[in-house]
């Protein structure tokens, strides 16, 4: 069974607004839930809350990766703050902008970053 659901408009012709229902006063588009414009929509209004996992998970990913060598060498050339923060947090989190900043130093996107976090997240220590 597919899901729906009912789209208005934005004068630039984004979705605006997704309903489950028809709204009267309004022009809606019908689109299925898999629609790419749909599910981007909802990514945009609700993102994922960020992944926070321990540093031995976190260090124990970026080895099996093999990006813990460059990430330290990353976080020596960015300065004071992200070498205290490398340091000294107990846990990572993934959209914090210390993580995005040298993620993408090093050519990761904030989803290639995601997915690092989920994987040390399920990982058994």
């Amino acid at each position: 069974m597919t899901a729906w659901w009912f789209v208005g408009r934005g004068a630039d012709g984004s979705i605006a607004s997704a309903h489950e229902e028809p709204q009267e006063d309004a022009a809606m588009e019908r689109l299925a839930a898999s629609d790419p414009e749909i599910v981007a929509f909802f990514q945009r209004a609700f993102p994922p809350k960020p992944v926070t996992v321990s540093r031995l998970r976190f260090k124990l990913e970026l080895a099996a990766r093999d990006l813990l060598a460059s990430v330290e060498q990353a976080v020596q050339a960015a300065g004071a703050v992200p070498q205290l923060y490398w340091s000294e947090a107990i846990e990572f989190e993934s959209g914090h902008p210390l993580v995005l900043q040298i993620g993408a130093g090093l050519g990761l996107s904030p989803a290639d970053i995601r997915s690092m976090f989920e994987s040390a997240a399920a990982r058994d220590v």
